[in-house]
């Protein structure tokens, strides 16, 4: 498959792997056994509940284990829509990304990339050797775009505070208009 973001940056390789795999809401369990590959390819421990969330730990870096560590999340499932002349199914069609005039955009769908490119960037942080961090713990949430009881972050229930050990807390849904997101991102 042609890629069209620049690998060399590793939140670019990630958010372009996202958008070959379904992730609908409701439908993450695709994306939700990458996570869990990416997570046994690197040794990381990691934790993969029934509804498809996961969580993937990462030690603290040489020097700053004695660190407070430090919980990151974001939301793997997109908003699925798209134009109505055009053929395609969330549930196993990659999307078709393309670059015009400098924005990223898929051809005749959403993009994703609330909050797919807090997922690349924290699956990038994971993956970086030469980073230095506190120990983390990276949650990626299902069903953002779902209905109550489960919307959110709420999806994460099955992890009772002591599963988590960090003090300190970041979302990672950093963008949310996808303007900002096609001009920052590329």
């Amino acid at each position: 498959m042609e890629t069209i973001l620049n690998h060399a940056f590793a939140h670019q390789k990630y958010f372009e792997e996202m958008t070959r795999i379904p992730h609908g809401s409701f439908h993450e369990e695709a994306y939700s056994a990458y996570l869990e590959e990416f997570a046994k390819a690197h040794q990381f421990t990691y934790e993969r509940d029934e509804m498809n969330n996961v969580i993937i730990c990462k030690p603290a870096s040489k020097g700053y284990e004695e660190h407070e560590p430090i919980i990151l999340q974001a939301h793997m499932d997109m908003v699925c829509e798209k134009h109505r002349d055009v053929d395609f199914d969330f549930a196993k069609d990659a999307l078709k990304l393309k670059l015009e005039d400098g924005y990223l955009m898929a051809e005749g769908t959403t993009l994703g990339a609330d909050d797919g490119v807090g997922v690349a960037y924290m699956l990038a942080l994971l993956d970086d050797q030469e980073a230095k961090h506190p120990m983390l713990e990276c949650i990626f949430t299902v069903q953002e775009y779902g209905i109550p009881p489960c919307t959110s972050y709420g999806c994460v229930t099955s992890n009772t505070p002591e599963t988590l050990q960090p003090r300190a807390f970041v979302g990672v849904p950093l963008i949310t208009e996808c303007s900002l997101v096609q001009r920052v991102f590329y």
